[in-house]
């Protein structure tokens, strides 16, 4: 009996084996599938390393691209060019790790690529089915952790069986067990901060008028200078839904602003006949803050909501006085006399419709603010121009983006100067104006021309640069 079962357990064991083998993966099928990653020498282009494991595998070269420097997150393309000298032993694989300059690995890419790309529990092509003599091309692509906080990355590879590395012989390593492949600068790149805004407003001339009925229809609006409202963080940010044009017109009785604003939402949610001051940043809404000094003391908002209401305030010094579960937002008893009106392309709180946005025009009396007087003709102001459609005012737009300072920020507001006509005119005369260099050098080239000098005056401007403009740019 107990040789009847040893006889039964040898023939278990045969057939087990047997169907082991059976399950015995075809190489040559893959070298097949994957010939395009088996050449015969290494490419021309690539870099040459000749870094030797124990006599038995050779790291020939590699390609990188990007070849120097990659910012964190971008895409890098590895191809690590490999040779046998003989047969590896059953179960070797290859490694490959990204470093930081501190030697601490942050990727592990031992199984990415198409020869290392696992199949039934093992690569597609490991080391052990490679020929000698052949060069194959081990493609590897990743991307640069946003997290890395070193100046450089190191890439480092080999070969290991049973947990324990191939020795480098020689050629560049890390270590007794890595091959040192290549060195990647982290490319920082800094954000371009978006400058603070900058524009002359032009003065109403005597006698025009405008109405203050939401519909900006009078031809002095169209000669003003139209300013953008974007994401008021300076960023190109998808989430954010409003935006629109402003333009603005100053006289002596005070300061004209129109704004034309895309929202796909208009909401109003406020009781007109309620006294109280209506917080009016919560829902629908544009704005206006002004410094006409620019010291973060003393300065002014005024607001206007998609249904024409007003809310005005003023402020001490930054955010101050600013008690919210008071109610308290500024010295809120300040009234700013402002005149607005607003027309929709929309309806009012209702969602089962598109909206498109709103116009809302607006008139700052001058007489007050603190100088009680309109500014004179080239003085600067602070002021910025704003649209938010929520309470926490994330879904915003300003003209001067106050990035990721609080729209409270004077240093941040634009600068906004005062012109008229009548200087403008004269800047341009100047600049068509013939100097004493200028005027010496019509002669001479007159007299070796042989032509009038009016007809070399118009060669000499063409030829001679314009001085600079005055910046910032007239808004007409």
């Amino acid at each position: 009996m107990r040789v009847h079962n040893g006889v039964v357990a040898l023939a278990l064991v045969l057939s087990l084996a047997g169907c082991r083998g059976e399950k015995k993966r075809d190489y040559e099928a893959e070298h097949t599938r994957l010939r395009e990653y088996v050449v015969a020498e290494l490419p021309k282009d690539a870099r040459k390393l000749q870094t030797e494991f124990e006599g038995k595998a050779r790291l020939v070269g590699y390609q990188l691209r990007p070849a120097t420097a990659a910012r964190p997150g971008q895409k890098v393309t590895l191809t690590l060019y490999w040779q046998v000298e003989k047969p590896l032993d059953a179960g070797s694989r290859l490694f490959t790790h990204v470093l930081d300059a501190s030697g601490e690995r942050i990727l592990a890419l031992d199984d990415v690529g198409p020869l290392r790309e696992p199949k039934q529990g093992e690569p597609a092509l490991p080391p052990e089915a490679w020929k000698p003599g052949k060069v194959y091309a081990d493609k590897i692509s990743f991307r640069l952790p946003k997290s890395v906080k070193t100046e450089k990355i190191e890439i480092v590879a080999g070969f290991t069986r049973k947990g324990e590395r191939l020795k480098v012989v020689s050629g560049p390593k890390d270590g007794p067990g890595a091959a040192r492949v290549a060195t990647l600068t982290v490319n920082r790149r800094k954000e371009r901060t978006p400058p603070v805004g900058s524009v002359r407003l032009v003065k109403l001339e005597p006698g025009a008028k405008i109405k203050i009925d939401g519909k900006l229809d009078e031809p002095a609006w169209a000669e003003a200078r139209e300013l953008s409202l974007r994401d008021a963080d300076g960023r190109r940010n998808p989430k954010i839904t409003v935006g629109g044009k402003v333009k603005a017109l100053w006289s002596d009785e005070g300061l004209y602003v129109g704004f034309d604003v895309i929202d796909g939402s208009l909401t109003g949610g406020f009781d007109p006949k309620d006294q109280k001051e209506p917080e009016l940043w919560r829902e629908s809404a544009v704005g206006v803050v002004i410094d006409p000094d620019g010291d973060q003391k003393n300065y002014y908002e005024i607001m206007v909501n998609a249904q024409g209401l007003v809310f005005d305030t003023r402020f001490d010094d930054f955010k101050q006085p600013w008690e919210p579960k008071k109610g308290i937002y500024g010295n809120a008893e300040w009234s700013s006399g402002a005149k607005a009106a607003v027309t929709l392309r929309g309806t009012l709180d209702k969602d089962d419709d598109k909206d498109e946005g709103y116009v809302a025009e607006v008139l700052i009396p001058w007489s007050a603010f603190e100088t009680k007087k309109a500014p004179n003709i080239g003085d600067t102001y602070r002021i910025n121009f704003f649209v938010f459609d929520d309470h926490q005012r994330k879904n915003a737009a300003m003209w001067s983006p106050r990035l990721q300072e609080s729209a409270h920020r004077v240093s941040r507001f634009g600068r906004v100067s005062f012109v008229d006509k009548a200087t403008l005119a004269k800047e341009e005369k100047d600049k068509r104006r013939i100097t004493p260099e200028e005027l010496k050098k019509l002669q001479v080239m007159s007299a070796k021309a042989a032509k009038p000098p009016a007809v070399v005056a118009s060669s000499l401007r063409a030829a001679t640069p314009p001085p600079p403009a005055a910046a910032p740019e007239a808004n007409q």
